[in-house]
């Protein structure tokens, strides 16, 4: 369930110089034009706002929000064999995947390490692979580093993209980070809701008050979903014989949220002292 003050939370992230935003949490209502107004100011201050796609799959696939938002880049979990993992809510709305089956998360009463996770995790995975990219390249908007992390995502191998189970693809932090030929593209366009906020920007009242959807939530320029097979494998990711090099671009992740984060701690001190 939502509670009063979601839109406060992201404010005040903003005003206190956030560049990333992670939402891991998600329920099945629409929770009103004001959340959504506060993820628009978000994103006109350059900000990315990533959330978990949430965990339904198995049980009525119920589309949650804010992932279900415009402006909200929604993130999907894949398992260790690079597929997608089974609880995963799929639909059109989903945009990215990072590993989120079976990672490593702190045990009941903080006894040491167990498995578990969810998009949650996978969200979070993703957001710190956008900080660790945009701190290489500080001077990207947040529209460049969406588009290089949509760009070398590991494509699904079967069925149309993007994919309804796992969006664009799969994370790959390493890749995104390493290969010479990136193009991040238009630093004022944005790769998957251009559309949405051409239409918002021309429009006196673009959000509904009326606690209504409004029309474009999150499917993003080109995000229809599809029929394609339930799969996240991964090009250049998977061996002919099935196999998966997933756990790689797990530790890659992980090595994201670390290095993100203290990259994010950094330039949010160098914004404060400045």
């Amino acid at each position: 369930m939502f509670s009063p003050g979601y839109e406060k939370a992201i404010d005040y992230a903003v005003d206190q110089g956030a560049k990333i935003i992670n939402l891991s949490f998600g329920a099945p209502i629409y929770p009103g034009p004001e959340v959504q107004r506060a993820v628009d100011r978000a994103n006109d201050r350059g900000a990315l706002v990533f959330s978990s796609a949430g965990n339904t799959a198995v049980k009525g696939n119920e589309k949650s929000y804010p992932s279900d938002l415009p402006g909200v880049v929604s993130v999907g979990a894949v398992g260790p064999s690079g597929k997608v993992s089974d609880f995963s809510t799929y639909g059109g709305y989903v945009s990215l995947s990072a590993p989120g089956g079976d990672v490593a998360v702190r045990c009941p009463k903080n006894a040491g390490w167990c498995t578990g996770g969810g998009t949650s995790a996978a969200s979070a995975l993703a957001s710190a692979t956008a900080a660790l990219i945009w701190s290489a390249n500080p001077d990207w908007t947040a529209n460049q580093v969406l588009r290089v992390m949509i760009d070398t995502a590991g494509r699904p191998t079967e069925g149309k993209v993007p994919s309804r189970y796992v969006g664009w693809g799969v994370i790959r932090p390493k890749v995104a980070l390493t290969r010479e030929d990136i193009d991040p593209g238009d630093p004022d366009k944005s790769p998957l809701f251009s559309k949405y906020y051409a239409k918002k920007k021309a429009s006196e009242s673009p959000t509904p008050e009326s606690g209504e959807e409004p029309d474009d939530r999150a499917t993003g320029d080109d995000l229809a979903a599809d029929k394609s097979p339930k799969t996240g494998a991964t090009n250049g990711d998977t061996a002919s014989d099935g196999s998966s090099n997933t756990p790689l671009i797990a530790a890659g992740a992980g090595a994201a949220l670390l290095f993100g984060a203290v990259a994010t701690t950094v330039l949010l001190r160098r914004r404060r002292t400045s």
